[in-house]
């Protein structure tokens, strides 16, 4: 018996030694343990358990239950995984063609996974989809694709599709779950994503499946035919760097032209701190009483950060930009940052003042919304893991009494240094995107 502390919790951990039994032999469940099920005569346990059919014991830790909720592969079966809360497992679908990832205990596509059963496996060998009936994995360079069956077709392993019926549809037109109260949220992405608060994690971004849009009234993913997609302001710019083109590209419908000074164009765009973007589309705009920010950078975490601006809405005339977004080291721990996002209302008045503090190594994913789409008289401020889209840090506020943004005449600004006049320089690292959503712009 070993002790070990845990957070300052000393913790008994039993060390198990688990005998190779065979499997009991079944013609129904009742002949098998707790959490078991007879299957081809044979007792197996139910997914998050292990044993030997007669004795099943959880996959699930001491330690996932001190953290009050973890998440682990489900052995076997990479379409699914499971979130241990306390000591039940609890058995989680990926999206439709995603996989489930222990490294960054997410799912994600299967070439970005660690669960890959194709591996080494020939172009177009077929495995089953344990999830649906008439799906099938199809090998392809050494990644599992998620393929469907012909309509009033099942797949039989060995076999491939076959005439038989299978009341599943592919690709599904619905999530495998659903909460009352619903415990997820519309995402800043789109539709086609939302958001998970889990215990011990916080916010996690999830995929719907393909063709399919989620909806915050029932709680889940449909068909998009079926199902109006959230209400969401017009996206004015998205701009992303595409290191394949090496190219900054504005994936908005608005194509807007990005002027790129100083710039370092390779396999990411890096910012010397005299370097910027501008987008002259976006000059003279009137935002209104609504802005959506969403935008990926990495500082270079081993160089001192003073003030270094990500993004600005004009020059340092005029009182300011009327939003800006800027980084600065926190004095005595070189390893973390402040990231204060402003905002000003009414006459040039800044109202809105966030700032939270993340890790310098992190590459971060900042969204503010204002107002937050389900209460227009809270404003949000929320810093993301963009490797794991995992929130990290958040910051909710009411809404100012005077809530027009104040209109500006210089173009949107990234990562420039042009308010070096009031302490602020410009930004050095990889700015990766920005995107701006609003309501009420116009000119």
């Amino acid at each position: 018996m070993a002790l070990d502390t845990f957070c300052g919790v000393a913790t008994v951990m039993l060390v198990v030694m688990v005998m190779q039994t065979e499997a009991a032999a079944c013609t129904n469940s009742t002949d098998c343990g707790v959490n078991a099920n007879c299957a081809n005569s044979t007792c197996v346990c139910d997914p998050g358990y292990q044993g030997d059919g007669a004795t099943c014991t959880t996959i699930c830790s001491m330690l996932d239950f001190l953290l009050g909720v973890g998440f682990r592969a489900l052995p076997g079966d990479c379409s699914r995984f499971v979130q241990c809360d306390v000591t039940i497992p609890k058995v989680q679908y990926c999206s439709y063609g995603t996989v489930w990832s222990d490294v960054i205990k997410a799912c994600v596509t299967p070439r970005n996974g660690n669960c890959n059963k194709c591996s080494g496996q020939a172009d177009g060998v077929e495995l089953p989809y344990p999830l649906m009936c008439n799906s099938y994995w199809q090998c392809q360079g050494g990644v599992p694709r998620a393929m469907c069956c012909p309509v009033n077709n099942t797949f039989v392993d060995g076999s491939g599709c076959v005439s038989g019926s299978c009341a599943d549809t592919c690709p599904p037109v619905q999530a495998n779950y659903t909460a009352d109260p619903c415990e997820f949220a519309p995402s800043s992405d789109g539709p086609e994503f939302y958001m998970e608060t889990v215990t011990g994690f916080g916010l996690i971004r999830r995929d719907c499946p393909p063709g399919t849009n989620f909806n915050n009234v029932t709680c889940g993913c449909h068909d998009v035919v079926n199902v109006p997609s959230s209400p969401l302001c017009p996206m004015m710019a998205d701009i992303y760097y595409d290191n394949a083109t090496t190219a900054f590209i504005d994936n908005s419908t608005n194509d807007a032209w990005i002027q790129v000074n100083n710039v370092a164009l390779g396999n990411q765009a890096v910012f010397s701190g005299s370097s910027s973007l501008a987008v002259f589309a976006l000059a003279g705009v009137t935002y209104g009483s609504n802005l959506e920010i969403d935008t990926v950078f990495s500082v270079n975490p081993s160089s001192p950060i003073n003030d270094q601006i990500v993004l600005q809405n004009g020059k340092c005339d005029e009182n300011g930009p009327s939003f800006m977004l800027y980084v600065n080291d926190v004095p005595g721990n070189a390893s973390i940052m402040d990231v204060t996002f402003t905002l000003q209302t009414g006459n040039s008045v800044v109202e809105i003042n966030s700032t939270l503090t993340i890790d310098k190594t992190t590459r971060v994913r900042v969204e503010v919304k204002y107002p937050t789409r389900s209460n227009s008289s809270t404003y949000s401020y929320t810093l993301f893991d963009d490797d794991t889209d995992m929130s990290l840090t958040s910051a909710t506020d009411v809404m100012p009494a005077t809530t027009t943004i104040t209109r500006k005449n210089a173009a949107l600004q990234i990562g420039s240094g042009d308010c070096t006049s009031q302490g602020f320089s410009g930004f050095v690292g990889s700015i990766f995107r920005t995107g701006i959503r609003s309501c009420g712009m116009g000119v």
